[in-house]
């Protein structure tokens, strides 16, 4: 049985506060966690993938009119692209509304050795 959303943050947050108590390797597989899950899109952030998507796409147009075929501005295009999914990364795994977002869970000065 698939685990709901519901469910998924509970056992993230639950994570998260084991993380504290146990330290930093506990902390990295919960990161790990929430980097490599499904993240179902969640109200209002559908509309700001939108936006951040016109704005690259009217970006990358005014490159490709404006720069000369290159090296550069195949590299300026690429990374353009990705700075838009690294924001859309942001937005499904950190983009809680206030009531929902667990609280901050410090990183240790070093890793334990």
């Amino acid at each position: 049985m698939e685990e709901t959303e519901a469910e998924q943050r509970a056992r993230i947050e639950k994570q998260t506060e084991e993380m504290l108590k146990e330290g930093y390797a506990k902390k990295a597989k919960a990161e790990i966690e929430l980097r490599f899950i499904y993240h179902k899109p969640r109200e209002g952030q559908p509309e700001k993938y939108t936006t951040l998507r016109d704005e690259a796409k009217r970006m990358a147009l005014m490159i490709n009119e404006l720069c000369p075929d290159s090296r550069e501005k195949s590299l300026a295009v690429t990374n353009l692209e990705q700075s838009i999914m690294w924001a859309n990364a942001a937005i499904a795994r950190r983009d809680f509304p206030v009531a929902e977002t667990p609280a901050p869970a410090p990183w240790p000065e070093k890793p334990p050795d």
